[in-house]
């Protein structure tokens, strides 16, 4: 018996989705009525152009609260200014997601990936105290932040083509997640040509973070 119908509904997706099963969305998707609510969004994961996939989040993002599509289309509105560069101020998203949606649990850690961040801060704290620790600072390529780790292994799985993968646990007031990262660079250049290709080649919005490795 198949697993999925050749329709599959809202709930299969967004399932997929939070399993980080970006795959089998890409083979059920042209299936799906184009009356489905959620189908733009799910349509926006697979375009090639950033910035058009940002409109379209827009657009999803100023619908009514009740819409399942609004928080998911925010998360990735913010990590995609985050990888841009942009600075807290500039990020409103980050703010509208906290108010509508206090407790959303995304796929996204967006407080590890904001500019001048509580985790920011604790990394630079790391590292300015590795140096009388004989570490050296190395960048990597964060891919992602799953509470569920078989969708951190499964996106682990997607990019290992690009360099080594490494997982990270970290435990906070909601419980634990799997941050998923590939390659270790001492140059940030570096790292950001890998995210470079990462974006160009997946529908991942990766972001460099710094970490550091033990001399």
């Amino acid at each position: 018996m198949a697993l999925f119908s050749a329709s599959p509904d809202e709930a299969t997706l967004w399932r997929l989705y939070q399993g980080g099963d970006i795959t089998q969305i890409a083979r059920l998707l042209p299936t799906v009525s184009d009356t489905l609510p959620a189908k733009a969004f799910f349509n926006s994961l697979f375009e090639t152009d950033g910035l058009k996939a940002v409109n379209s989040y827009k657009m999803l993002a100023g619908n009514p609260p009740d819409s399942r599509s609004q928080p998911f289309a925010l998360e990735r509105i913010i990590a995609y200014e985050c990888a841009l560069g942009w600075t807290p101020d500039r990020i409103k998203s980050f703010e509208v997601l906290q108010r509508l949606f206090p407790d959303f649990e995304g796929l996204i850690d967006l407080e590890a990936i904001m500019p001048e961040s509580r985790a920011a801060k604790l990394i630079e704290k790391e590292i300015a105290a590795s140096k009388t620790h004989h570490e050296r600072n190395i960048w990597s390529v964060q891919v992602g932040a799953f509470r569920n780790r078989k969708g951190a292994e499964a996106i682990g799985k997607k990019v290992s083509q690009f360099g080594k993968v490494i997982y990270e646990e970290k435990s906070g007031s909601k419980g634990t997640i799997t941050i998923v990262k590939v390659g270790q660079f001492d140059s940030k250049d570096e790292a950001e040509k890998l995210a470079a290709r990462i974006r160009k080649s997946t529908v991942l919005n990766p972001v460099v973070v710094l970490s550091r490795a033990s001399e």
